[in-house]
């Protein structure tokens, strides 16, 4: 005799709880961060992060505050991310790097709901792995050897200004990390598995905008 076994449906989570699971990865990838900055200053290496310091020198409570203000704003965009998953499209979800190409500066226009939500997850993930990136790069000057990230923004900087520098070697990371996360939430289905929405919500069949 046999018999059919028993499964359990997945408790979908709720917004609290994905925001929740950000703010705790963004607060470790941060300590990781700060932490091995201390390590690499230590080991003779120089902050690169010109925003961080103060007179040339690296400054602990700036960069304390700087990443305080980060996990606020950063913390409430993946928040709307999550809450308005269901505004995703199917169009978008089927391509999400796609879904990138168009420039807006409003996400929470209308127009551009059907992919912000997306869009919105993604770079405050992004942003949480980009410092995890900066951490690496700290640990590989304390092992002695020069580090890649900082040692671009220098370059760059000494031909435009420190700003520039940050921005045009760190800059292009951060987008690039956010695109290429796209569709790694749109395949976890992460904008199903929220509280009252079911678990497929790609099978929805609203017309994209």
């Amino acid at each position: 005799m046999t018999s059919r076994p028993i499964t359990t449906a997945r408790k979908p989570l709720s917004v609290g709880a994905w925001t929740a699971i950000y703010f705790v990865a963004y607060c470790a990838a941060s300590a990781l961060d700060l932490g091995t900055t201390e390590l690499a200053l230590r080991a003779g290496g120089a902050e690169a992060n010109v925003f961080a310091t103060e007179g040339g020198v690296y400054a602990n409570l700036r960069s304390l505050a700087m990443t305080s203000a980060g996990g606020v704003v950063m913390t409430a965009l993946f928040t709307f991310g999550i809450a308005n998953a269901g505004r995703v499209s199917d169009k978008w979800l089927r391509r999400p790097m796609a879904s990138f190409m168009t420039f807006y500066v409003n996400p929470w226009s209308p127009r551009f709901t059907d992919r912000s939500p997306l869009h919105a997850v993604c770079f405050a993930a992004a942003f949480a792995l980009l410092r995890t990136l900066a951490a690496a790069n700290n640990l590989v000057i304390v092992e002695g050897g020069v580090g890649p990230i900082g040692a671009a923004v220098r370059a760059v900087g000494r031909l435009t200004s420190a700003q520039l520098g940050l921005a045009l070697v760190v800059g292009p990371i951060y987008i690039a990390l956010a695109v290429l996360l796209g569709p790694v939430f749109a395949r976890l289905d992460v904008f199903g598995a929220i509280e009252g929405r079911g678990d497929d919500l790609r099978n929805r069949s609203t017309p994209s905008r």
